[in-house]
Order: structure tokens, then C-alpha cells, then sequence
């Protein structure tokens, strides 16, 4: 019986959908074109870059490299970063017995480990770079430019727009990442105002470098045959009005749409699912994560609480700085933005078909 996967990488079977959105990044990618792919957070695209499309672009001597610069505050900690992707990606594509001889050729200047399994013959590989040296990032994209020449490659950087808080990172990145002209590019974001700002500002060393292209919500007709094909074994049946409500209720979010669906899963056999047995199951699910969920309002402060509780009930806002909003508040204009651009870094909050809202939906509910 097929599942339902959330808070996890998953495979392309176990997607809803995006057989358009995969279509499309294959075939760009595979003209080595460089992608800023944007959705908010659990909409799937770390799953479509780095477990998905590899395997579509997938040839002779291929190798993707997958850093994740969420949370990056310096160029050290971009560094780090760097070589991290850059040793899970080669021990996961280059074979072992070619690994260390790879390495070598590659990996000037740069201390590496290598160690091989007596037993299981598996390889275990790493970079040894001290992150106070400035200059590493430029000596580590030197080495992906090197593989570059060497591979077929597929370069993904993840939440990319992280990385304006690291000083001068942005620069270095565009100076060695400009001579890669045939080799694609993905660039991940899930705060949409910060990956625009990165490649369509005239002021950002990567204007005009990437090509924007937006994950959408998922179409209810591609929902109904995933449910259908999940808990037709359990010989339950889903209403059209119970599904759609599960989709407004999580804000059309395909990880919290799954996260439901499993527990839908896990509890329900020989039924039929109307709104209302729906929504008592789903207040289920709320109630069973709601300690986690009070930990998480402790920490806030009432104005954060208060500012949260407004963009609860009011799912997507799109106007904080407007009377309206502040009529509901006792905070000044410049107080809310101030706690909006808190909230939105903490990953509280997210902007969201040009509003923002509650990141988790559940925590909405709650």
C-alpha cells in the first residue's frame, strides 16, 4: 500500500503531481540553464532538486552537488556549506574505486579524508577546511569548477536567499559561478522577496543570472487520485467536499495536505470520509501535536502571540502595514514590521501568493 510522506525528502512516486513542474526543470536543465526555483517551505522543491531531477539528468560520469545554506551568517559558514555538498555529492556519485584518484586530481589545496569499509567496501569521504579562512569559498568553487570540467554536473543551492546575510558571499559566489556557462545551476528559495531581490535587483552581483520559475498549488484532481490511490486499500472513500476542505484547511501546503492524509491513513478503514468526520479527525491531529504547539507560543512575546493570532484567523494577509491591521493591534506601524520581519526569520510566518501566513498550517489551526 502506497503511503503518505511529509517532513521528508521523497521520491517521484510520491509526489501528487509536478509532472509539468519536473518536465519543465529536466529539459531546462538539461539545456544548462541556471533556475531560481521558488516555492514556500514543504511545497516540495528540495525533494524535486535533489532527490528528483538528478535521477531524470542522470548520464555517464554525472555528479550533483546539493549545498544547504539555510541559516548561513558568514562567509565561513558558506564555506562550510560548500564543502559539505561537495563531499556527500562526490562520495555519493563517484564510485569508490575511482573516489580517492578523483580526489586528487580535483581537490588542490584543499585537505580530504578517505577511508573505505574493510568489510562493506563503502567509502567514506570529507573535506578538512578551517572556517575562519576568508578566502575558502573562492577555493572551493574553484573545485566545483574543476568537477565542472571533469563531470557532467548539476550544481543545487538551497535557500539561497540565506546567504544575504552572509557579508560579500554573493560576490565571490557570482565572480567563479559566471565562468560555468555549461553547466546548470538550481537555486532554491522559499522567501520570495529575497530570491527576487537577489536576481532582479540592479544593485545584486547575480542580476539577470537565473531565470525565476514559481512551484504553484497542486490541482484538486491530481489530490483526489492520490488519496483515492492510498486509501482505496483500506476501503475508505473520501468526499470531494471532505478533500477540498482538507486543502483550504491547509492552506494548499502539500506537506500539512499529506501529514493529514496519513493520519487519515492510520486511522480509518471500511468508511466513507464526509466534512464533518474530516474535520473531527483533523482537530484530532491538532489536539495530539498541541504540546508542541504550546511550547513554541511560550516562546513568543505578546506582541509576536498577538500578531500571530491575527494572521491565524486571517489565513493570508496582504496588507501589515495598513490601518485595518494595525486597528487590531496596540503596536505601532513600525512596531508590527518590526515583529513581521521577526516572525517571517524565525520561520513563524512566510509570504505566500503575495500575502503572508502562518507557515504551518496546523499551528494555524491550533
Amino acid at each position: 500500500m502506497k503511503l503518505f510522506y511529509y517532513n521528508v525528502l521523497v521520491e517521484k512516486e510520491d509526489l501528487a503531481d509536478r509532472v509539468e513542474d519536473i518536465n519543465f526543470l529536466k529539459n531546462a536543465l538539461k539545456l544548462n540553464k541556471k533556475i531560481a526555483l521558488y516555492a514556500p517551505r514543504r511545497y516540495g522543491k528540495s525533494s524535486i532538486s535533489k532527490n528528483i531531477i538528478p535521477k531524470e539528468l542522470k548520464t555517464k560520469k554525472f555528479l550533483a552537488i546539493y549545498c544547504d545554506f539555510m541559516g548561513v551568517n558568514t562567509p565561513a559558514d558558506v564555506a562550510f556549506r560548500l564543502s559539505k555538498g561537495l563531499a556527500e555529492g562526490m562520495e555519493e556519485y563517484i564510485p569508490a574505486q575511482r573516489l580517492f584518484e578523483s580526489a586528487k586530481q580535483v581537490l588542490k589545496n584543499i585537505n580530504f579524508t578517505f577511508d573505505t569499509n574493510p568489510i562493506t567496501g563503502e567509502a567514506s569521504f570529507g573535506l578538512s577546511l578551517k572556517k575562519e579562512q576568508s578566502h575558502s569559498i573562492t577555493d572551493l568553487l574553484k573545485v566545483f569548477l574543476q568537477l565542472a570540467k571533469n563531470y557532467k554536473c548539476l550544481f543545487i543551492f538551497d535557500e539561497f536567499q540565506d546567504i544575504l546575510d552572509a557579508k560579500d558571499s554573493l560576490s565571490l559566489l557570482r565572480s567563479e559561478l559566471q565562468k560555468l556557462k555549461d553547466t546548470p545551476i538550481l537555486f532554491l528559495g522559499s522567501k520570495r522577496r529575497l530570491l527576487s531581490q537577489i536576481f532582479t535587483s540592479h544593485q545584486s552581483p547575480f542580476f539577470n543570472f537565473a531565470d525565476e520559475y514559481v512551484l504553484g498549488p497542486i490541482p484538486f484532481a491530481d489530490w483526489s487520485d492520490f488519496f483515492d490511490e492510498r486509501l482505496k486499500p483500506l476501503k475508505v472513500k473520501i468526499h470531494d467536499e471532505a478533500l477540498q476542505q482538507i486543502i483550504d484547511l491547509s492552506l494548499e501546503v502539500p506537506n500539512t495536505i499529506c501529514e493529514i492524509g496519513s493520519y487519515l491513513q492510520g486511522k480509518c478503514s471500511n468508511e466513507s470520509l464526509d466534512e464533518n468526520k474530516t474535520l473531527k479527525l483533523i482537530d484530532e491531529l491538532v489536539t495530539a501535536k498541541s504540546e508542541s504547539f504550546y511550547f513554541q507560543i511560550k516562546q513568543l512575546t505578546s506582541a509576536e502571540k498577538k500578531i500571530l493570532s491575527i494572521l491565524a484567523v486571517n489565513k493570508f494577509t496582504s496588507e501589515i502595514q495598513g490601518k485595518a491591521f494595525q486597528s487590531k493591534t496596540t503596536l505601532s506601524l513600525s512596531g508590527i514590521k518590526k515583529t513581521v520581519h521577526k516572525l517571517y526569520n524565525q520561520g513563524l510566518i512566510e509570504e505566500d501568493q503575495n500575502a503572508y501566513r502562518v507557515s504551518n498550517p496546523l499551528f494555524r489551526l491550533f
